[in-house]
């Protein structure tokens, strides 16, 4: 029987993983043309056609599924096993790239990786900061650290922090403006809407009574960064994570509004894929942020 080449399979993985050659030819650094040529070469080894090749469109064939299973299987015990024997004799190093959103990673996630990495010198952390949901396998993504409702199923995720929503606005607002009393006074004052909430509406809780209010923004923005801005500029008011707020309120910058009226509660996530092994250094990040959202 034919040995087979790993580095064959480890190709064969990221031309399923990123669904096309051009794109595995780049992510892999190496000719279109190439890559195309070592997975035929692999195909002729295994005596198997592996993919199903086409002007428009690349589908796996059900043996191709088979081995793909495998491949992955056999290169993630593989690294599991060389990360094993190398973390008992060394520090915890490697690679870790993760994703967050803007606002997450300059409120919180850019200071507590600077702790992280002075306390592991040897681990290389590379954090891409976008409100852009990336495809964790196919961008080679360690983690993505998620804040408010998970809805993709696909991959783990590990709840490392509680996010509260709060309603607020400047003192030079409201002294302008005046001070709601109850959600339903909210209609009458300047909103300062995120358009990349898939739901305008905001539902507030006091005991058994419930409030749900459908504010139009006046000012509107994809990024809670700029009505952040806007919020301190005192151009109106709006609902904001309280990781972004927590300082302007307590300093007096900005006022919480209906202290006695409360919002949902949403989590703070570290996402990682569910089919690969996940490395001891990327473990004791999510560790670490665990244990420093409750610190």
């Amino acid at each position: 029987m034919k040995r087979i080449d790993l580095n064959l399979l480890i190709k064969f993985i990221t031309v399923c993983d990123t669904g096309s050659f051009t794109a595995a030819a780049e992510q892999l650094g190496v000719a279109k043309s190439a890559l195309s040529e070592h997975i035929t070469r692999l195909e002729k080894d295994l005596g198997v056609q592996l993919l199903a090749r086409s002007t428009r469109k690349l589908k796996v064939t059900e043996t191709g599924q088979t081995v793909l299973n495998a491949a992955r299987l056999a290169i993630e015990q593989l690294h599991s096993t060389v990360q094993t024997v190398q973390e008992a004799h060394h520090q915890l190093a490697g690679k870790i790239r993760l994703t967050s959103s803007l606002d997450y990673s300059n409120c919180m996630l850019t200071r507590q990786l600077a702790v992280f990495s002075k306390r592991h010198p040897n681990i290389d952390i590379e954090l891409i900061a976008g409100d852009e949901q990336y495809d964790l396998l196919s961008s080679q993504l360690d983690l993505s650290i998620r804040v408010g409702w998970l809805t993709d199923s696909s991959h783990k995720a590990t709840r490392i922090g509680q996010m509260k929503q709060k309603l607020v606005a400047s003192p030079a607002y409201l002294m302008q403006h005046g001070t709601p009393t109850t959600p339903a006074d909210i209609a009458q004052h300047r909103w300062l809407a995120l358009t990349v909430l898939p739901n305008t509406q905001w539902t507030f809780t006091r005991g058994e009574l419930q409030q749900t209010i459908r504010p139009s923004g006046l000012l509107r923005a994809n990024s809670t960064l700029v009505i952040y801005q806007w919020l301190l500029l005192g151009m109106g008011m709006s609902v904001m994570p309280d990781y972004q707020l927590q300082a302007d309120i307590d300093a007096g910058r900005l006022i919480e509004l209906l202290p006695d009226w409360h919002l949902p509660d949403g989590g703070i996530f570290a996402v990682y894929p569910a089919n690969k092994h996940l490395p001891q250094r990327v473990r004791a990040l999510i560790d670490f942020l665990q244990s420093a959202s409750t610190s």
